[in-house]
């Protein structure tokens, strides 16, 4: 029996990363812009918080690209504060 998959049929999966980053871009941001990769804590009503990368990973600065391509939690906040 064969099974044929019809690709059109699938979604490709786009998160609110992609659209932090476009905004970035639109702002006149280039690929190669640093950003940190490090431990912040953001003031929000009530309550602190401080994003973490799913790799539990942090370092120094890393250009958007990369943070992009990686897909990190912590350069992407940054970026959303930033904005």
């Amino acid at each position: 029996q064969m099974c044929i998959r019809d690709s059109s049929l699938e979604t490709s999966r786009i998160d609110g990363k992609t659209f932090v980053y476009l905004a970035a871009l639109q702002k006149g941001f280039q690929p190669n812009t640093l950003v940190y990769n490090n431990r912040q804590v953001f003031q929000l009503p009530g309550k602190d918080w401080s994003p973490k990368n799913y790799a539990g990973d942090t370092s120094g600065p890393i250009t958007l690209r990369y943070a992009l391509e990686q897909s990190k939690n912590i350069p992407t906040a940054r970026w959303l504060d930033h904005l």
